[in-house]
């Protein structure tokens, strides 16, 4: 990727003068940013460089800048997103001061949030957002693609189960959701989750056998908070599967029935 800045002299303004752009070349083609700078004519511009112009200076200073920031975002960019369409490239490109805010950086603002405010889930949060840093560090949100998200799925898959895949998954979706809700994102990928079939763990078996049933009935508790657990469980069982809000609600029996 070569990255300059540049006259367009076929894009004369109305007023006479010139804007400047910036040209991004690979692979033999080329986009352009407008840089937001003009000049009075072309013979002011000189190998990059403005010249003879009031404020001339300035205007240098600042086009280096934005051209600095331009290829240090390019540098910064995941491998995959080096190889992509040029146009896809110049899109991460275009605002690169907005380009600073990463996952990991909203993610533990979530994270202090949650921690402050008491909310369990908060552990689960910052182990997803272990590894999705161990796969991407420090990446700006813009910049996260379906195949950012394939690529932690993948190196998941190498060291834990489905179950945990699919949960981790599940938070870093959740935080990318709200951190595309709270800022102002210029987005390489709209929907980087779409068409990604989060892992689901296999099924357990969690059905009572009969033996099992007739095991706890024999069983003789020590404590109250056992005898309570196995009451509940048996009264839970005879009344058909009675959920626990139900339950802990019962209203009174009635002729020796409960109704709920």
């Amino acid at each position: 990727m070569v990255i300059k800045l540049c006259i367009r002299r076929a894009k004369k303004r109305t007023d006479g003068s010139y804007s400047l752009y910036f040209s991004f070349a690979d692979g033999g083609k080329t986009r352009y940013l407008a840089s937001g700078v003009t000049i009075l004519t072309p013979k002011n511009f000189k190998n990059g460089q403005i010249t003879g112009e009031p404020n001339a200076s300035y205007k240098n200073a600042k086009l280096n800048q934005q051209l600095i920031d331009f290829q240090k975002v390019y540098d910064n960019l995941p491998l995959h997103l080096k190889h992509a369409k040029l146009d896809t490239i110049v899109s991460a490109l275009r605002t690169p001061k907005a380009n600073t805010l990463s996952f990991r950086e909203y993610a533990q603002k979530i994270i202090d949030r949650y921690k402050s405010q008491g909310k369990g889930s908060w552990s689960v949060k910052e182990q997803a957002l272990n590894k999705f840093t161990a796969t991407h560090g420090n990446l700006p949100l813009e910049l996260i693609t379906k195949a950012t998200i394939m690529k932690v799925m993948e190196d998941m898959q190498k060291t834990i189960c489905d179950t945990s895949i699919g949960m981790y998954l599940r938070e870093i979706r959740a935080i990318y959701n709200m951190a595309v809700g709270d800022e102002q994102l210029a987005l390489v990928d709209t929907h980087p989750f779409k068409g990604i079939k989060i892992p689901k763990g296999r099924k357990r078996e969690v059905a009572l056998t009969a033996e099992n049933i007739q095991a706890i009935q024999k069983i003789i508790p020590k404590y109250k908070p056992e005898q309570i657990a196995k009451d509940m469980l048996m009264i839970m069982l005879c009344l058909g599967g009675i959920n626990m809000k139900d339950l802990v609600t019962l209203p009174p029996a009635e002729n020796g029935r409960v109704f709920y």
